[in-house]
């Protein structure tokens, strides 16, 4: 049994034609997909179509949690780290089309996501979390500073820079810690 444990179809990319990539998937031996959030939009995204899901291939419905053997789509909720400290765009190239999207800054709310995650049997996970630093050493060096004219404004700036990296890895890990909590506090696996 084939399942995809982390796609992305509540995402605006596929607003138009998650019907049909999850058709194709089923199609092709796919027994169920796992649709991860990665801030609380789309972790609602991902519940209201796993909803639209709510029934096997064989019609029985899901009676709990642990019940997940057989075809479905499936949500995980959860706040990616990119999402916790400011508006990044990012581009992706997907079957050879560009495709360009802004996060939004969000703050993690426990008991929201608590609330979602228990709204329904269809979440199966907490997630997409971590910590991505990615971004944050890149912005650090991303900084030109070569045309200032004094050190003094130089040294200022990266200063500046390497202290907002440090709190940003702070808020990345502090919300990290968030999310294994609830993990655990509800006993689902953490992605």
């Amino acid at each position: 049994m084939f399942i995809d444990t982390h796609a992305h179809l509540n995402f605006k990319a596929f607003k138009n034609d998650y019907k049909e990539a999850i058709k194709r998937a089923f199609d092709n031996n796919i027994k169920g997909i796992i649709n991860i959030g990665s801030n609380f939009s789309t972790s609602l995204e991902a519940t209201r179509i796993a909803h639209e899901y709510g029934e096997d291939t064989n019609g029985h419905e899901y009676e709990s949690r642990t019940d997940r053997h057989e075809c479905g789509v499936w949500a995980a909720v959860g706040l990616h780290p990119i999402h916790l400290v400011k508006d990044i765009v990012e581009s992706a190239t997907f079957n050879g089309k560009e495709y360009a999207f802004k996060t939004n800054q969000e703050v993690f709310n426990y008991e929201k996501y608590k609330k979602l995650a228990l709204s329904s049997k269809k979440v199966i996970a907490i997630g997409e979390t971590g910590l991505d630093y990615f971004r944050l050493i890149e912005d650090d060096k991303s900084q030109d500073t070569s045309r200032l004219h004094s050190r003094q404004a130089r040294n200022k700036i990266q200063d500046t820079n390497k202290s907002q990296v440090s709190n940003y890895k702070q808020i990345q890990k502090k919300v990290f810690k968030e999310h294994i909590r609830l993990a655990t506090e509800l006993k689902l696996p953490l992605i």
